[in-house]
């Protein structure tokens, strides 16, 4: 039921981060399960409900102090990683090479650079049956645009609210949202109101009881994905 159309291109590259660069632009995830009855592997893609106050198709969910249903909140906003402006560097060699500029209009504070190396993108291939494909100037430059977009939405700006969440509020866990709804959080104290899916839920039993802990917006990404990610761009 996600009718979103994906038109990619990759040379060796992992098949799962090749998937994962896809889903992230477009902000749904998948599965690779096992049916034992069939005795194969399925690809499952699956991308929440949007939940939010931005929208008038499903009821609302607002998680607050001020509705009661959120115990603690706090609230991160990290541009450190944020890039908004790519170069993509195709085929070709020095002055001859072909670079596509994606969001070039921005300036100031809000132009943040960044290089991406698509040399393996070319515009003439071989396809299955050893035919040699050549792209017209305007197939291949929607080739590295796509290419530029997937790899952007890795340098996103990370907005993450985490709420303590209230388990007898008026909201329940699997029945009223889930696990990659888009919800809305309000923070009245600081006026802020952001719109951004559950990227994240703990829940734990134990003696006291039992709590939910909930992660909206952008996972904080971790030291060894940072390091990965320097890596993946030759230390840039």
């Amino acid at each position: 039921g996600i009718n979103i159309a994906a038109d990619e291109v990759y040379n060796n590259k992992m098949l799962d981060e090749a998937l994962w660069e896809i889903c992230l632009k477009n902000e749904m995830s998948y599965e690779i399960l096992m049916n034992h009855e069939l005795r194969k592997y399925e690809f499952i893609t699956f991308k929440g409900a949007d939940r939010s106050t931005d929208q008038t198709e499903n009821p609302h969910i607002i998680f607050s102090k001020t509705f009661r249903n959120v115990n603690t909140q706090s609230y991160i906003d990290d541009k450190s990683n944020y890039k908004s402006t790519p170069y993509i560097a195709g085929e070709g060699e020095g002055d001859n090479r072909t670079i596509l500029r994606l969001n070039d209009n921005l300036s100031g504070f809000k132009r943040r650079e960044i290089f991406f190396d698509a040399r393996d993108l070319q515009s003439t291939y071989k396809d299955e049956n050893d035919n040699e494909i050549t792209l017209t100037p305007s197939q291949y430059q929607a080739l590295l645009q796509e290419r530029g977009f997937n790899r952007l939405a890795e340098y996103g700006r990370i907005q993450t609210f985490k709420s303590d969440s209230d388990s007898n509020s008026q909201y329940m866990f699997e029945e009223d949202y889930y696990l990659g709804d888009r919800t809305t959080s309000r923070n009245d104290t600081l006026n802020l109101v952001v719109h951004s899916r559950i990227v994240v839920v703990k829940e734990t039993y134990n003696r006291q009881g039992y709590s939910l802990k909930l992660e909206f917006g952008s996972a904080e990404p971790k030291l060894f994905d940072k390091l990965k990610k320097v890596i993946k761009n030759g230390g840039a």
